[in-house]
C-alpha cells in the first residue's frame, strides 16, 4: 500500500530549501490567510492526455479531454454548497465522441483550528447521469475518462449508477509553505453487477507560495478500491505551478503533470501522462 502523506512530506523537503527565494513576511504584519475550503469560488478543470496507438496499417493517435464545471459557494460563514459537472470527449484519427458525466451535488462545512490551521468535513453525491454520444460506447468511454485522473473520483463516469462520497481534509499554513490533505471514501451503487462498489480517495500537496500569489509544490493521490481484483492501489504524483490574487476576491489559475507511478498506468503499465489546467474566480 502507498502512504501519500510520506510523498507530500518528501516533496516538503524538497521544496524548503528554496524558502529564502520567497520574502518572508514579518510577524507583525502577517498577510490574512484564506483557506480554499472557505472560499467562495467557480471554476473549470480541465484533464488532457494524448497517446499514439502503434500497429496494424497506421499508428492511432488519442486525444483524451474531460472538463468539470466546478464551484462551491458560501451560504453562511461556515457552510458551503458543492456542485461538479463533469464531461468527456475521445477524439482519434477515426473517431470523436463525447460524454456526458454524473453531476455532484454536496455541501461540506469548514472552520478554523486556529489561525494556521483549517479542516473541512462534507458529503456530496452524485445524479445517474452518465451518457455518451453513442449509447454503446458508455461504459468504455467512462472507463477512458477516469484514466485522465488516475481512478481518482471514480464516481463521475460510471454510466447508470449513483456514487456516493464523503470527504475530510487540513489545510496549513506555514507561510511561505502550504499543506493540503483530504481523505475521501465513497461508494458507488447500481453497478451493472448488482453490487456495490467501494473506493477511497487520498491526496496530499506541499507548496511554497509568494507574498504576490505565485506558487509551486508537489501533490500526491492514491485511490484505493475495494473490490476482488489483483491491484487495489493506484498512486500518481503531480508536480505543478500556480497563481491565485492574495486577496479573498480574484481570480486563480493552475497546471499540473499527473504522473502515475505505478502499475496499472505508470511504470510497467501504460505510463500515461495528464496536463491538468483550472482557472476560475474567487468572490
Amino acid at each position: 500500500m502507498k502512504l501519500p502523506w510520506m510523498a507530500a512530506i518528501a516533496a516538503a523537503s524538497i521544496l524548503v530549501p528554496f524558502e529564502s527565494a520567497f520574502a518572508q513576511e514579518p510577524p507583525g504584519v502577517r498577510r490574512a490567510w484564506t483557506p480554499e475550503a472557505e472560499q467562495s469560488r467557480a471554476g473549470v478543470e480541465v484533464d488532457f492526455l494524448h497517446d499514439t496507438i502503434h500497429g496494424g496499417d497506421h499508428d492511432l493517435s488519442v486525444n483524451l479531454v474531460t472538463a468539470d464545471l466546478t464551484a462551491q459557494i458560501g451560504v453562511t460563514k461556515h457552510v458551503f454548497i458543492d456542485a461538479d459537472i463533469p464531461t468527456a470527449v475521445l477524439a482519434t484519427t477515426d473517431i470523436t465522441e463525447s460524454m456526458f458525466g454524473n453531476p455532484f451535488l454536496g455541501a461540506h462545512y469548514a472552520g478554523r483550528f486556529d489561525r494556521r490551521t483549517s479542516g473541512y468535513v462534507g458529503a456530496s453525491f452524485g445524479l445517474p447521469l452518465a451518457r455518451a454520444s453513442t449509447s454503446g460506447d458508455t461504459y468504455q468511454l467512462g472507463a477512458e475518462a477516469s484514466v485522465t485522473r488516475a481512478f481518482h473520483d471514480p464516481g463521475h463516469f460510471i454510466p447508470y449508477a449513483l456514487p456516493v462520497a464523503v470527504r475530510g481534509g487540513l489545510e496549513l499554513d506555514l507561510a511561505p509553505v502550504i499543506f493540503q490533505m483530504e481523505v475521501s471514501p465513497g461508494m458507488v451503487f447500481g453497478q451493472p453487477v448488482g453490487r456495490a462498489v467501494g473506493y477511497v480517495d487520498t491526496s496530499a500537496s506541499a507548496a511554497i507560495r509568494a507574498r504576490f500569489g505565485l506558487e509551486g509544490g508537489l501533490r500526491v493521490q492514491t485511490t484505493f478500491l475495494i473490490d476482488n481484483g489483483d491491484d487495489h492501489a493506484q498512486t500518481a504524483l503531480e508536480p505543478f505551478v500556480g497563481y491565485a490574487t492574495p486577496e479573498r476576491v480574484g481570480l486563480y489559475a493552475r497546471y499540473g503533470l499527473l504522473v502515475p507511478i505505478d502499475e496499472p498506468l505508470g511504470f510497467g503499465g501504460s505510463n500515461y501522462v495528464t496536463h491538468r489546467f483550472s482557472l476560475g474566480a474567487k468572490f
